[in-house]
């Protein structure tokens, strides 16, 4: 890509768990050799000239195998799990349906996933789209469509989300919690799917407020003690705490956490990197999100900051965060540690391409990078459509779209009416939140391998971390977090 300038990261880490000799170290470092000159600092895309695009994902004819070659045609397997909300997350999801998208745009071989959640398509062509439709059911107006782009026979391909604990079919209303004081405690924290806060004094007696999105008969539960410097002091998981409504549950005594000083090194950063970030979060809860202790370090300049982070989690989640500009979306790395872990060393600017923003119609999305190496990227479009004219009835559609890299847009006005009807049309309304994120995964090596990937870890690489799931993940994303 002319005039984008090259960057190499390397993600490294070293972890000996012993005591302050504990030690990782994020790194993004540069790459000096085979360079064009373009050292001083990043380029705006828009100078890179006209081959800073590529074609977009239009099923142009320009994706047809050769006609020497004849067609390359085979199977796939599809397996649907469950979306947010209705049901707990890794349930099978059955009577989905799927449809493939020929390289020419026409319909290709579709069908409905089985009781087991699974599909076989016969007869798929190479580089088709594969799109599951997962269609609102009873009062519901929230469409959920994910597609893979750029398949090839024998891919397995697994839709779903997992990083979620709300439950749409629960019951309002509200439980009382307790448990014992801890010594030393300036005020508490209890966190669950359903609520998240701070009490000052010692909960005896405490208010779980329950709501229908995300009340279930047990929940995960953390509960927390902090000092009076906000250090976490103790903590208590509880897998399966009574929070039905009226419930008058116990959480047994915390346990005491073990704090120590951590120090974070800011090492030689890109030139073009204005601003870095990191922090070092304690996970005490296998649950994404649920309860875990952050400490933040901006490293405006190179050197060291001491942190206090506790060393009694599962695992320590860190993440660092590159700022070049408001032209470019950061870059974000997320790696996961042993807990004891009490020293990193950040440096860097980032092997994945300096991402723009990202230009969103009713025809598709196209957007703007520099060169570099990922995985793939990750698009999410909203919008909302009125059901009746004036009717005052509105269905919500959300769309994600796994696609490979190098490609830097979409367009989906050519595609099968099968598919395309259910697309953003000109009288729709897109939301703003409409994003677009590219991924380079600890694992896979290529796109092919991207695709072997469930699509909730494409989607949300930092909880894939976070939960363990994953070890280390690279994202840049316009409009999201990772």
């Amino acid at each position: 890509m002319r005039g984008a300038k090259r960057l190499k990261c390397a993600l490294i880490l070293s972890a000996a768990c012993s005591g302050g000799d504990s030690d990782s170290q994020l790194s993004e470092e540069l790459d000096g050799g085979g360079s064009t000159g373009n050292d001083a600092a990043m380029e705006d895309p828009q100078d890179a000239g006209p081959d800073a695009t590529e074609p977009p994902i239009d099923a142009g004819a320009d994706a047809s195998p050769p006609a020497d070659a004849g067609p390359v045609r085979g199977s796939i397997t599809v397996t649907t799990y469950v979306r947010c909300c209705d049901e707990a997350a890794g349930t099978i999801k059955a009577d989905v349906e799927v449809v493939t998208v020929n390289p020419d745009g026409t319909l290709g071989p579709s069908g409905r996933t089985g009781v087991d959640g699974k599909l076989t398509l016969e007869g798929v062509y190479e580089g088709s789209l594969v799109t599951a439709l997962y269609e609102p059911a009873g009062e519901s107006t929230d469409h959920d469509y994910v597609t893979f782009a750029a398949v090839k026979p024998g891919d397995s391909l697994t839709f779903g989300e997992a990083y979620y604990q709300q439950n749409a079919r629960g019951t309002e209303g509200e439980a009382t919690a307790s448990f014992p004081a801890f010594d030393g405690a300036s005020y508490y924290r209890l966190t669950s799917p359903c609520d998240d806060r701070q009490y000052t004094t010692q909960p005896s007696a405490v208010t779980l407020y329950l709501y229908e999105s995300c009340q279930t008969s047990t929940s995960p539960v953390l509960a927390t003690a902090y000092n009076a410097n906000d250090q976490v002091i103790g903590a208590r998981f509880v897998p399966d705490l009574a929070t039905t409504p009226g419930a008058t549950p116990t959480i047994p005594a915390l346990n005491p956490v073990t704090s120590q000083n951590f120090t974070v090194t800011r090492g030689p950063v890109d030139p073009g990197v204005r601003e870095v970030r990191f922090a070092p979060e304690s996970v005490f809860a296998p649950v994404a999100f649920i309860g875990h202790s952050t400490a933040d370090a901006y490293l405006d300049e190179p050197g060291e900051v001491k942190l206090n982070v506790p060393t009694d989690g599962l695992r320590q989640f860190q993440s660092a965060r590159f700022t070049a500009s408001y032209q470019y979306a950061p870059h974000e790395l997320y790696v996961a540690v042993p807990p004891t872990t009490t020293a990193a060393t950040v440096s860097g600017g980032g092997e994945l391409p300096w991402l723009a923003g990202a230009n969103i119609t009713p025809l598709g999305v196209t957007w703007l990078q520099t060169d570099g190496t990922y995985d793939g990227a990750v698009a999410s479009l909203s919008w909302s459509r009125e059901a009746e004219p004036q009717g005052n009835s509105w269905h919500y559609y959300q769309w994600t779209v796994i696609i490979p890299p190098g490609q830097t847009s979409l367009r989906w006005d050519h595609l099968a009416s099968t598919v395309r009807d259910r697309l953003p049309a000109f009288t729709d309304s897109i939301n703003s939140n409409s994003d677009l994120m590219l991924i380079d995964l600890t694992g896979p090596e290529n796109y092919d391998e991207l695709r072997a990937i469930p699509e909730w870890m494409l989607t949300c690489p930092s909880c894939a971390v976070h939960d363990g799931d994953l070890p280390s993940a690279k994202v840049t994303a316009d409009g999201a977090e990772g």
